[in-house]
């Protein structure tokens, strides 16, 4: 057994001085390609699944808003999972069971030293990323701005790697000029396709999303390096994108569309009137409206999503209900229609479930709204409720309900 413990302990150190070696040629390497200093090195060690998939966990409530619970609920009542399941444990062994690497505290942690140099260069770059934007403004506590976030670091260190595989700089150019619609076209492929092989085994809300933050995540990094080199990758740190929609859609970014702002203040009011429980609490954005229709329906529904301009989902508990409002603003009023007949095709397959949850849809001009388990009783009030509330986009503030 001592003759075992040393074997392993000796393999633990060289594989750790190893990791050291290829981390300072590699990082040589990432300066090249980005043409700037990366400072202090980052610190690497040899990590454990175990603190690998407990991290996950915190970053996981983090991208709910410190409440994984409500977001369970939320799902539960969907039924989009499972009601035995539970996200405090389903996430950290999934996490574990198929992670390389985490970062903690500024170290990146290999759980095996046979990482390939462009993992290694993924990975590097990721922790170098969190550097870059601790100087940025606080991202909101919703699921749409987190995930924009994390866009931004993992599509980096996703763009830096591609860099590794062609040889290019940061400020280069590519020989195929088409590169960003073949990766777009990639990403749509897996999005439609693919990607329900993973959504067999994994709720597709968790599965889609997770791998928004490198695909999706890369193509627009990759789009502002072609778009402005190594001073628009600077910029996108300084501000980054307010939503997933600028992610998904580079150019809005650029032109700084921003989402619109909603304020349901006379439809809490009511529920509040009524005794029910805040539970949860956030806005999907884009991407999340986009996976929360597909998840439910199990069809892809492209059109759906497009035009989003804002949302805020709400839940609250009325004694053994649990009453959504999913509030969305639109672009225009056929996109808010595209909404409309994709949010009445998942009540659909919800109320066949479960006929007493009653889920429903309606719109007005340019909002629409999802709502389930709402009493018969007081439906005509929170509809009204509803539509009181306001939108506002710059410097225009409007009724939500405006036809």
């Amino acid at each position: 057994m001592t003759r075992l413990f040393l074997l392993a302990a000796i393999a633990f150190l060289q594989g750790s001085d190893d990791l050291s070696r290829r981390r300072d040629a590699l990082s040589n390497r990432i300066e090249e390609l980005r043409g700037e200093k990366i400072g202090t090195p980052v610190d690497i060690e040899i990590g454990s699944r175990k603190e690998g998939g407990t991290l996950a966990l915190v970053q996981s409530r983090d991208l709910h808003g410190g409440d994984l619970g409500g977001f369970e609920r939320v799902l539960k009542a969907l039924g989009l999972i499972s009601p035995a399941l539970r996200l405090e444990l389903v996430i950290p062994s999934m996490a574990a069971a198929s992670m390389k690497s985490y970062a903690a505290g500024g170290t990146l942690r290999i759980l095996d030293p046979a990482i390939p140099d462009d993992e290694l260069v993924y990975r590097l770059t990721l922790v170098l990323s969190e550097r870059r934007i601790r100087d940025a403004p606080p991202a909101l506590a919703t699921f749409d701005a987190r995930m924009a976030r994390l866009a931004v670091r993992h599509g980096d260190a996703d763009m830096t790697k591609q860099l590794f595989w062609a040889g290019l700089r940061v400020n280069g150019a590519r020989a195929d000029a088409d590169h960003v619609k073949k990766l777009a076209e990639g990403a749509e492929k897996w999005e439609r396709e693919t990607s329900g092989f993973a959504s067999l085994v994994a709720p597709r809300f968790l599965v889609r999303s997770s791998d928004f933050m490198w695909r999706r995540g890369g193509i627009f990094m990759e789009s502002m390096r072609q778009q402005g080199g190594a001073a628009r990758l600077r910029y996108v740190y300084k501000r980054p994108p307010d939503s997933t929609e600028q992610i998904l859609h580079p150019e809005k970014y650029i032109a700084g569309e921003r989402p619109s702002e909603l304020d349901l203040r006379p439809l809490e009011l009511l529920v509040a009137g009524r005794g029910g429980a805040a539970v949860f609490r956030t806005t999907l954005g884009e991407l999340g409206t986009a996976l929360l229709l597909e998840s439910i329906e199990a069809k892809t529904r492209p059109e759906a999503s497009r035009g989003w301009s804002g949302d805020v989902l709400r839940a609250w508990s009325e004694g053994d209900r649990l009453l959504i409002a999913w509030a969305t603003a639109w672009d225009t009023e056929r996109d808010a229609r595209e909404f409309e007949d994709a949010a009445a095709a998942a009540a659909f397959v919800i109320n066949g479930r479960d006929e007493p949850a009653r889920a429903f849809v309606v719109r007005r001009g340019r909002s629409a709204a999802f709502i389930m388990n709402c009493p018969e009783a007081i439906k005509a009030a929170v509809i009204e409720a509803l539509w009181k509330g306001s939108r506002t986009d710059g410097d225009k503030t409007e009724p939500f309900g405006k036809e």
